[in-house]
């Protein structure tokens, strides 16, 4: 498969994320945009270091400590959309790595809960 294809299979699936994949807003290598923006790139990187065992030992146990890490994101996202910052790549990057662990740990605290549950219940 040439770089080209290679690289319009990989748009198509940032585009089926639902990311809006807005040049300005992406990085590039080697002259290829990124298939996802700069904030949904540090999304998918936050969730998959949620994932590792290593760093979900220092995630927040608490829906509150992870709806702390989501806040940066939304406050980056909202204060740019209103105008009043305007935001760098750099930045959606870190916000969005913070918000995929939170969103990561949120889901994980909330399916213990719900099986804690069931198992208590029979």
């Amino acid at each position: 498969m040439t770089a080209q294809k290679l690289w319009l299979l990989a748009m198509r699936a940032g585009a089926a994320c639902g990311c809006h994949q807005r040049y300005e807003r992406s990085f590039r290598f080697r002259g290829y945009q990124f298939p996802l923006c700069a904030r949904c790139t540090g999304i998918a990187l936050g969730q998959l270091l949620a994932l590792a065992r290593p760093a979900a030992k220092s995630l927040p146990k608490s829906l509150m400590g992870c709806l702390l890490l989501l806040t940066p994101t939304a406050v980056d996202g909202l204060t740019q959309a209103a105008g009043l910052q305007a935001s760098t790549n750099r930045r959606r990057l870190w916000t969005g790595i913070l918000a995929g662990l939170g969103y990561v740990q949120a889901l994980r605290i909330l399916l213990q809960r719900i099986f804690s549950k069931k198992g208590k219940a029979s």
